[in-house]
């Protein structure tokens, strides 16, 4: 049995669901993300995403909706995107007024061969799509909150 004070976040999103003001799929997610949140509050190892991958993607399943591919297209485009402008308009160290790559296939060949490289560019994109997926989750608040003033206009 869980007991709830109405000034607890698990109370609000329980109240919310029942007056109709969030649906259960986003009320669902949003206690699992308030759950993870306590859990690595009071660990006392530091916060790994590596580690709570599974239960990160879990969290954002529950979402009616594809969120989690939406996540991964964003993340890739922006990490990878911006590891490609970044080294596009790198200078090469021994050749003065030439670029370290020549062409954006030639920086995706040294990134396909460069496991270091990818391995840093998978942990930035992951970051990328946990934020991602709890600013859309804000997003999907705001939009039931406007949907259900509407019907009060």
């Amino acid at each position: 049995m869980r007991i709830c004070t109405f000034g607890s976040l698990s109370a609000k999103l329980d109240i919310a669901y029942v007056c109709r003001l969030l649906p259960l799929d986003l009320v669902n997610c949003l206690h699992l993300l308030r759950k993870l949140r306590n859990n690595l509050a009071h660990q006392a190892s530091p916060f790994s995403i590596e580690e709570n991958l599974d239960q990160i993607y879990e969290i954002f399943n529950k979402t009616s909706g594809n969120l989690i591919a939406g996540m991964t297209k964003l993340s890739g485009e922006f990490a990878y995107g911006q590891f490609i402008e970044k080294v596009m308009s790198t200078n090469h160290p021994t050749d003065e007024g030439k670029k370290l790559f020549e062409s954006k296939e030639e920086a995706f060949a040294y990134l396909e061969k460069n496991d270091d490289v990818q391995k840093t560019l998978f942990e930035y994109r992951i970051k990328i799509m946990l934020v991602i997926g709890i600013a859309s989750l804000g997003s999907l608040i705001i939009f039931h909150r406007e949907k259900v003033l509407r019907k009060f206009e």
